[in-house]
């Protein structure tokens, strides 16, 4: 499993907008997009749980997947 924040080209983008969440279950052979924009993310639960945000910005949910990224479901925790 290999999760990150990128863009497709050759060199970085410094344009938040460009950017994407990517996952790779493959070790990083291939990778596939699963959210636009630039995010936070982290792994829980030895590789079973992933969770993002959106990043630089005031939030009142979280996006988790427990299948390697292949679906992604929201958890509110916050009216504001």
């Amino acid at each position: 499993m290999v999760i990150g924040t990128g863009n497709v080209g050759s060199t970085l983008s410094e344009n938040f907008v460009d950017k994407a969440l990517y996952v790779s279950r493959d070790g990083g052979l291939t990778f596939k997009s699963t959210h636009s924009g630039n995010y936070i993310y982290d792994i829980g639960d030895h590789g079973a749980l992933l969770i993002a945000s959106k990043m630089n910005e005031p939030t009142s949910f979280i996006e988790f997947s427990w299948d390697f990224g292949k679906t992604w479901d929201t958890y509110k925790f916050s009216e504001d």
